[in-house]
């Protein structure tokens, strides 16, 4: 067996494994060898499905096929995982208390929601921090709620300069296991595809009737933050978890989601190509339950055009290709390369007030020559590497990443 069909078979396992609905042959069980399990139990956590998989490798049926040395792996590594997923959970509640005991009203985002709600178990659904929505007016308030039960922030930073240029402030953390994102919106506000959040609480709903200030987005508005933040926000950034969400969103809330009103939201806020394809791509890969036609009046054009290019982007290896920013992609572009080198110059130069603002309050007081100079330093310390061999186009699946990323972004901007 060529390489690729080896890693197409695990994929294909790893899929049918994560989808609750999907029945596994024993045989596809019984032929894997030691190497091929470990694979998949890697290629698990690789896209971050891991108590998806330990809790299908204990099913009987399953089970019986699974060699001891790999159960028990996978029953401490869920134990683990369970627990810290558990205190992160708990952490959330109680946050998410201390806000509303000051007046604010809390919408939770993400695994912070489709955990205990969607998946029926904070433990089933990996998450590394949580996700909080507040309105904007509140977000100082939010900020001082959460300094005065011990977090502070990972650099430097200042609320309204944050507040300027992204849709949350810097990551707030008070232990290893223990990481906030205040949010005050779903996009950065100075994207085209960005949104007035505002609308988002007038259609929220309390998560339990006896705690109305937690709340959770509506099911249509969910499902497009899960495929915006999947696409527009990190480039499907090689994990399965998006589509296990849209999944498990789909079935918990099919009789509910209004599919006419997600594709009018989808279509006003400039949304349609990218939503279209995340959900073609679920419907694919986790059989979520999306109606064909949704996709057709998204995405008119079709998109069997970007579907492989889009697929080899998700089972993309972790490594260096896997980390380097989306923006970068730009310097492996086929362009001669003084337009890559402006480009490159345009992304270090970025105003004074923006600079400042990245930097928080230890920027504050610096010259914009100082400035600049710090952000060089900065981005060479973290990308500098990537960076040189993109420009220079070495590095044969650095830049095959690089081109993927690039010919996606090429069809998102394409008119629908």
């Amino acid at each position: 067996m060529n390489r690729d069909a080896a890693a197409r078979k695990l994929e294909q396992l790893l899929l049918d494994l994560v989808d609750s609905n999907a029945s596994i042959a024993s045989s596809a069980l019984a032929d894997l060898t030691k190497d091929e399990w470990s694979a998949l139990v890697a290629l698990a956590s690789l896209k971050r499905v891991r108590p998806l998989v330990y809790e299908r490798l204990a099913e009987p049926a399953i089970a019986a096929h699974v060699p001891d040395a790999v159960a028990k792996q996978a029953r401490e590594a869920q134990r683990r995982m369970a627990a810290k997923l558990l205190d992160l959970h708990a952490e959330c509640d109680a946050v998410s208390a201390a806000l509303n005991a000051a007046g604010i009203r809390v919408i939770k985002l993400k695994g912070a929601f489709l955990g205990p709600v969607v998946y029926g178990s904070p433990s089933r659904r990996e998450m590394i921090d949580l996700d909080l929505l507040v309105e904007r007016h509140e977000l100082a308030r939010a900020v001082d709620v959460l300094l005065a039960r011990g977090y502070a922030g990972v650099v430097p930073f200042s609320v309204e300069a944050d507040a300027e240029f992204e849709h949350h402030v810097t990551r707030l953390k008070r232990s290893a296991n223990q990481l906030v994102e205040l949010h005050w919106a779903l996009i950065p506000p100075g994207r085209s595809i960005a949104a007035d959040p505002a609308p988002l609480w007038h259609r929220a709903r309390p998560i339990s009737p006896d705690r109305p200030g937690v709340m959770a987005l509506s099911p249509e508005d969910a499902v497009l933050h899960i495929c915006v933040h999947a696409v527009y926000l990190h480039d499907l950034e090689l994990s399965l978890v998006p589509f296990c969400d849209l999944q498990r969103m789909l079935e918990r809330f099919e009789h509910e989601l209004r599919w006419p009103e997600l594709i009018a939201r989808a279509r006003e806020h400039g949304w349609s190509r990218g939503v279209g394809l995340v959900l073609s791509l679920a419907r694919s890969m986790t059989h979520a339950r999306v109606p064909v036609e949704v996709i057709r009046a998204l995405c008119p054009s079709g998109v069997d055009d970007i579907l492989p290019t889009a697929d080899r982007l998700i089972w993309s290896e972790r490594g260096e290709p896997a980390q380097f920013r989306a923006a970068l992609s730009k310097l492996a572009a086929p362009d001669p390369w003084w337009t890559r080198l402006r480009y490159a110059a345009s992304r270090v130069t970025l105003p004074q007030r923006h600079l400042r603002a990245m930097y928080g309050q230890d920027g504050a007081d610096r010259s914009y020559a100082a400035l600049l100079i710090r952000r060089v330093r900065d981005l060479l310390a973290r990308h500098g590497r990537s960076a040189g061999r993109l420009f220079l186009r070495r590095g044969e699946t650095l830049v095959a990443t690089a081109e993927r990323r690039n010919d996606i972004q090429a069809w998102l901007e394409r008119r629908p």
